[in-house]
Parts: C-alpha cells; sequence; structure tokens
C-alpha cells in the first residue's frame, strides 16, 4: 500500500468512527446517498440533544452579506439537515430560536455528487450590553468573556478586522493580549466604526498562523460590530471546536480539487514533523501573504495544499508562521524548477512535490 492510500484509508476510518458519535461543528462521514446531488447533510445538536427546526445556511463570502445562496430544510426529530448546494465554496453557519454557530470547517467545498457530513452544535448567544462610559468625545471601548461550555476559558486572543478583504487572516487592526482564567478581554480606545470580531484559541500557542483540529475559534455572532465614541460594549464570546485541519477534506481526499501534496525531510531524507508548506503568488515570499498554505506536516513528514485556483505559486516550507525566519529554524524552497514555482492546472492535483529544509541563519 502506497502513502496516498494508506492515508486516504486513514481519513475515511477516523470519519466513519466520528460519524457514531454526535461531534462538535464539523464532523466526518461520506453521509450521501450514491443519487444524491452536491450538498451537505448532517445533525444539528445543544450538547447531547437534537435541535428540531433549526436550518443550515450557505454564504458565498466570510462577512455572510447579503442573502444566503442556500438554506437547508429545517432539522427532524433526530435534528438531521439535508442542503442541496450547486458545486463551489461556502461559509455555513446554523441557527435556531436563540441559538447560533459558525461552522469549524469554513470555508466548506462542494464538488461533484459528493455530500459531506457537517455537524452542529449550537450555542446561545447574548444581547451586547452597550452603556455609555463618558463625554462624547471618548473613543469607544469593547469588552467582555470568553466561554467554552459556559466556562471561561484562558489563552484566547480576541481580533478586530476593519473587513473580510483577507479573510480575517493575520493579527488584525487591534487585538488583545491573551485571556486569563477569568476568560476577560477588554480594548480600549477603539475608533468609531465597524470591525469583525473573531476570538481564536490555537493549540500551538502561537498569534498567528492557520488554524487546525482542536483550535478553538469565535466568531461574533452579531458581526460587525459598531464602536461609538463614548460607548462601551459588552459581549460574551461562546468558542467552538475546529474539528478537521484545512487540508484534510471532510469526506476523504476531493480528487477533483486544485493543490498539491508531497513529503518534507532534512537534508538526510529524514521525514520532518510540525512545518508548514505555504504557496505565494508572488516569488519574494517573504514579504508577502500565503495564498495558500498546509496544516503542520505528520509523523512521516506528508502535507497537502488546497489552492484557491489554477495558477503558479511559488512554494516553500518552515516550521515557523509570520515574520521573517528565525535563528536554527528549519526552512527550505521547493526545488524543481529555478525559481521554486509551481504551475497547477484546474482541478488537478500535483503529487510528489517534495521539499528539502534545513536549519538557517545560524549565528
Amino acid at each position: 500500500m502506497n502513502w496516498r492510500s494508506g492515508f486516504d484509508a486513514g481519513v475515511h476510518t477516523a470519519a466513519a468512527a466520528l460519524l457514531a458519535v454526535v461531534m462538535v461543528l464539523t464532523g466526518s462521514a461520506s453521509g450521501w446517498a450514491a443519487d444524491a446531488g452536491p450538498g451537505v447533510d448532517g445533525r444539528l445538536v445543544k450538547g447531547k440533544s437534537p435541535i428540531v427546526g433549526g436550518r443550515v445556511m450557505a454564504y458565498r463570502t466570510i462577512d455572510l452579506e447579503g442573502e444566503p445562496a442556500a438554506i437547508s430544510s429545517p432539522s427532524g426529530p433526530d435534528g438531521r439537515y439535508s442542503l442541496d448546494l450547486e458545486p463551489g465554496t461556502y461559509y455555513l453557519v446554523a441557527s435556531a430560536v436563540d441559538m447560533w454557530t459558525w461552522c469549524g470547517q469554513n470555508p466548506v467545498t462542494v464538488t461533484g455528487s459528493e455530500r459531506p457530513w457537517i455537524g452542529f452544535s449550537l450555542v446561545t448567544w447574548s444581547d451586547p450590553v452597550v452603556r455609555p462610559v463618558g463625554d462624547g468625545d471618548m473613543e469607544g471601548r469593547i469588552l467582555g468573556k470568553v466561554l467554552m461550555d459556559g466556562e471561561p476559558i484562558e489563552d484566547v486572543t480576541v481580533s478586530l478586522y476593519f473587513d473580510e478583504t483577507d479573510g480575517f487572516r493575520g493579527l488584525g487592526f487591534m487585538r488583545t493580549p491573551p485571556t486569563g482564567p477569568d476568560g476577560i478581554f477588554r480594548m480600549d480606545m477603539v475608533p468609531e466604526g465597524s470591525y469583525f470580531l473573531i476570538a481564536r484559541k490555537r493549540g500551538t500557542g502561537r498569534g498567528v498562523g492557520p488554524m487546525m483540529k482542536g483550535d478553538l475559534i469565535s466568531y461574533y455572532r452579531f458581526n460587525p460590530v459598531r464602536a461609538e465614541d463614548g460607548q462601551e460594549i459588552e459581549i460574551v464570546l461562546p468558542m467552538v471546536v475546529k474539528r478537521l485541519d484545512r487540508d484534510i477534506h471532510s469526506t476523504g481526499f476531493a480528487k477533483d480539487r486544485t493543490g498539491f501534496e508531497g513529503v518534507v525531510t532534512d537534508t538526510e531524507g529524514r521525514p520532518v514533523q510540525g512545518m508548514h508548506v505555504f504557496a505565494y503568488l508572488e516569488p519574494d515570499m517573504g514579504h508577502h501573504k500565503p495564498a495558500a498554505l498546509s496544516s503542520i506536516t505528520d509523523e512521516q513528514g506528508r502535507y497537502r495544499v488546497f489552492l484557491p485556483a489554477a495558477g503558479k505559486y511559488y512554494v516553500g516550507a518552515r516550521h515557523e508562521y509570520g515574520d521573517n525566519p528565525l535563528p536554527g529554524e528549519m526552512y527550505g524552497h521547493y526545488e524543481g524548477t529555478p525559481d521554486h514555482g509551481l504551475t497547477v492546472e484546474s482541478t488537478r492535483f500535483l503529487e510528489g512535490i517534495d521539499i528539502t529544509v534545513r536549519r538557517i541563519l545560524i549565528p
């Protein structure tokens, strides 16, 4: 058995096991009939109880602006829903009376006749509390608490973004220090304006980088939030769990996606775990944000990168994320072309894009 088939089999085995339990946010299984069209199916729960009459909505953009592209049938007595979708990429949310949640697998890509199983664990959102904090010349303030299963949670960073242009990546316009055991956060001197508020807790402990399986996220239910001079907004942010890495498709391996895969090794040919592989649109990779990146490589050094579109990308790998490589950090480029560029055709997934990394900038 080659590593691809073993990897795919492992994904399907894990997906089948997860489907046997109620999953938070993103469950994985084949979950569609042979003659079904494209779309998603799943189950809505609160805790361990099914939600009846809830709906899942699919949006084309991350800011959830405008009317949804599609709305599911109401969930039944067992909490199950069905949502038919044209092939494409969507941002999913689920709602019921006084409850709402963001899909931890966003963005979700629907291809062919696949119907991935995506479960949602809904949480109750309270309305924000707005009160004056001084005269009208003062800038605004946003404060509140982050919760997981109703309990305060520490090491969560809350960020404000002007808009969704960059997919809410990076540090944002403003960012809080990590929360303490009380889960409280606070932003002072917030200029008047509208912002998107996102809270994250990464298992890596890093302030930036891709969200991975097991990380926590909260997309504020009432985004965009409006800050006003002399006004304080107090909110509660329930967190949800991300159940899949970005480079493992919910139904296994989507063969008609655009991207590439390979293995990261050191100069002795040994696999390197914990690396990210980056794809940039510009050859000077260190000065731009990547167009796509993998989750961390596994113990065999394997990775996958799903690309937003066909085209030429410049490929590199490193252990950290953001800023310039640190002294002693493992770092390398794709060496299959002189400029480290890789051209990927539409709906083609390239194999064997292996990368060798070495420690650099050692004093």
